[in-house]
């Protein structure tokens, strides 16, 4: 990733540890990406851990709080709100955890640290549960609703420019990173 290309204007990186996982990084990408065209400020805080919770990325700006579940799907994909999910290939099926409540799971367990640290505030991020760079053909997954969002790559952007609540300013967002133990990059 070039530093320049991506970590223009007023964009800050955080993270809590290495980014292993490839779907991750795409993400991030497409999130720095979108973020270019047209923010003032955001911070993203990548791979981090909140309250139990492993949250794959989070983006605070003046106009949302989103946090994003990555996932990096080849196969097509079966599940629901509930319950598990299932991936279907060639060589049989195999058990998933639910990327609905994962998503869902990071996204109260954000707000909940917020209001821990700053006292209660109106309203709760928006959640994305991402797949890079697509939703497999043939998958079955639930609608997207008020809770989560569901998409490839593409709806990132989409996800990004919408209102969200439990919004942070710029000094909240340096202080939840130093509460969280987060590097910047």
């Amino acid at each position: 990733m070039n530093t320049e290309q991506h970590w223009g204007r007023g964009i800050r990186l955080y993270i809590g540890d290495r980014i292993e996982h490839a779907s991750d990084r795409e993400i991030l990408i497409t999130v720095c990406d979108a973020l270019n065209k047209g923010t003032d400020w955001a911070y993203i805080f990548a791979n981090f851990n909140v309250s139990g919770r492993q949250v794959d990325v989070a983006i605070f700006s003046a106009t949302t709080t989103l946090v994003i579940e990555a996932k990096g799907y080849t196969q097509s994909v079966k599940g629901g709100v509930n319950g598990s999910w299932t991936q279907v290939g060639p060589y049989g099926s195999r058990k998933l955890r639910n990327g609905y409540m994962q998503a869902l799971d990071a996204k109260n367990a954000l707000r909940d640290a917020m209001a821990g640290l700053f006292g209660p505030f109106p309203g709760y991020p928006n959640a994305l549960l991402a797949i890079a760079p697509s939703v497999p053909s043939g998958s079955s997954l639930p609608p997207s609703d008020f809770k989560v969002s569901i998409g490839g790559q593409d709806a990132v952007e989409v996800a990004l420019r919408a209102t969200s609540g439990a919004l942070l300013s710029e000094a909240r967002c340096e202080a939840l990173a130093a509460h969280l133990g987060l590097e910047r990059v």
